[in-house]
């Protein structure tokens, strides 16, 4: 049989065996290899359209992977956030060639705090190159990391150098831009409470940077420097957003996490990053699963906020932190 009449085949076979529910579905190579692993609302009409583009599409991933698919399977889900997550595990268990935007989780940083007596905070690809200190993330890409370094430095006064004493002093404390601990400028506790500060932000805090960057926007405003301001701005936003996230990604990384839609139609409780039960029905973990990279846990918590916010308005996130103790409510906003 040839590609093309075996590509006409499986159209008719998805058309008539593949119904236009949630799900996620598996498209497989030569030898039963994961090609390409996907979700969507309506799995019939998102099959149909890999292969009846890749009729028309020039040469490239999309025709070739076409061109590849020589079998297909597909599970139902009942909603699009179990969709979500079931590709998400799939993709991580099978790691087809196609979905290279979705394992971008292989570039994930992490921000470690220096266990010394004037820290800072160093970016590093893995947790076993890291110095002694404390560890923040993983951060989803590099960029996002350094911007998040840079604002500790910056607007929190962190000292930038990698060496407590280095060879040459450093224009960051001749320029107001650090508080020069390498030069004896500052005590060793008064260091401290600039830690705190950034240990508060990375946990998801805004409070401070977001007060103080507020404060610098005003002033450009005033002095008429309106670019700067604007770019303040977009720095408060940032800031906000990040925060919020890390928040969430905090409580869902190491606490009880139950969301749920307005009109209870939808309601999921993870545990340490897993999901254990939906609408009351028990689903697998912890202490069913096995361990998992933190990157792993980050991609799951992300991929929840991020349809959260989608449904802001609807949903409700309640963290319980443990039994006879106050539950805290919040609400995602943008």
């Amino acid at each position: 049989m040839s590609d093309s009449s075996r590509r006409e085949e499986m159209i008719r076979s998805i058309a008539e065996n593949v119904p236009p529910r949630c799900g996620v579905y598996v498209f497989r190579g030569s030898g039963g290899r994961a090609l390409y692993i996907g979700k969507s609302v309506n799995l019939r009409r998102r099959m149909l359209e890999h292969l009846r583009t890749g009729r028309n599409e020039p040469r490239g991933p999309v025709r070739r992977l076409a061109f590849e698919i020589e079998e297909f399977s597909f599970v139902e889900t009942e909603t699009e956030l179990l969709a979500l997550l079931l590709e998400d595990r799939l993709i991580k268990e099978h790691l087809p060639e196609h979905n290279t935007r979705q394992r971008k989780y292989l570039e994930y940083r992490y921000l470690c705090l220096t266990d010394v007596d004037f820290p800072n905070l160093r970016v590093i690809a893995r947790t076993d190159q890291a110095p002694p200190g404390t560890l923040f993330g993983p951060f989803r890409d590099r960029y996002l990391t350094r911007r998040v370094q840079g604002i500790a430095e910056d607007v929190l006064r962190l000292r930038a150098c990698p060496e407590l004493h280095p060879d040459r002093k450093s224009a960051r404390y001749d320029l107001g831009q650090c508080t020069g601990p390498c030069r004896g400028a500052i005590l060793k506790v008064d260091y401290g409470r600039i830690v705190e500060k950034v240990i508060d932000f990375l946990d998801g805090d805004s409070t401070i940077v977001v007060g103080e960057l507020t404060k610098r926007m005003e002033a450009a405003v005033a002095a008429g420097r309106y670019e700067t301001a604007a770019e303040l701005k977009r720095g408060v936003g940032f800031c906000r957003r990040f925060c919020t996230r890390q928040t969430f990604l905090r409580d869902f990384r190491d606490r009880t996490l139950i969301v749920r839609v307005s009109g209870g139609r939808q309601s999921y409780v993870f545990e340490r990053g897993r999901l254990t039960r939906w609408k009351g029905i028990p689903q697998g973990g912890p202490g069913k699963e096995g361990p998992e990279d933190a990157r792993f846990i980050l991609d799951r918590g992300n991929i929840v906020y991020d349809w959260v916010l989608r449904h802001r308005g609807r949903c409700e996130c309640r963290v319980r932190i443990s039994p006879g103790m106050a539950r805290s409510k919040r609400r995602i906003h943008s």
